[in-house]
């Protein structure tokens, strides 16, 4: 009887390590398909508007991580998003962040959520970049890409951003 007991208690145990080694996996495999669809290295790019010179992948500081973020000036999780960012742009200087919209430049420069960002030497912002949208494959506004020092994709957050998931994830890949 005892023995008995002893192989249930094994076998249990045997079921219990492959179903959590089963559900690792799992969780593994979701972890890296969530980028398939993203380039996840930054794609060459060039922009060219009305306050920027020529700028490029190359132009990227290779010390920095880079956060592109994408986005429409009337999107209400876009507005959000500008006071969010703002207390990151000042505590994180050596993050690069791009931020990047479909409208004019012309346009957006004098946006007053945009405006709170002159003067920082760690921002750019560039308008008319439909082409960058379809480089990156971006469907939801706003969405935000975290790319390393080697300019490989490390994280991405797209549509209604949890800005503390976001910013501890910032913080800790810091």
């Amino acid at each position: 009887m005892k023995q008995k007991k002893i192989i249930l208690l094994f076998f249990n145990f045997v079921v219990l390590i492959s179903l959590i080694t089963i559900v690792f996996i799992i969780r593994k495999n979701n972890e890296l398909n969530k980028f398939k669809n993203y380039p996840r290295e930054i794609p060459e790019f060039s922009f060219q508007n009305a306050t920027q010179d020529h700028f490029t992948k190359d132009s990227l500081n290779k010390k920095h991580k880079t956060v592109f973020i994408f986005f429409m000036y009337g999107c209400f999780n876009c507005l959000l998003m500008f006071e969010y960012f703002l207390p990151l742009v000042d505590e994180m200087s050596e993050i690069q962040f791009i931020f990047t919209t479909t409208e004019k430049y012309e346009n957006i420069i004098n946006y007053p959520e945009i405006k709170m960002y002159e003067g920082k030497q760690n921002v750019r912002f560039f308008g008319e970049s439909n082409e960058f949208f379809k480089t990156f494959r971006v469907s939801v506004i706003p969405t935000v890409f975290f790319y390393s020092e080697q300019h490989i994709l490390i994280g991405k957050y797209e549509s209604e951003i949890q800005f503390h998931k976001l910013k501890k994830f910032i913080k800790d890949k810091k």
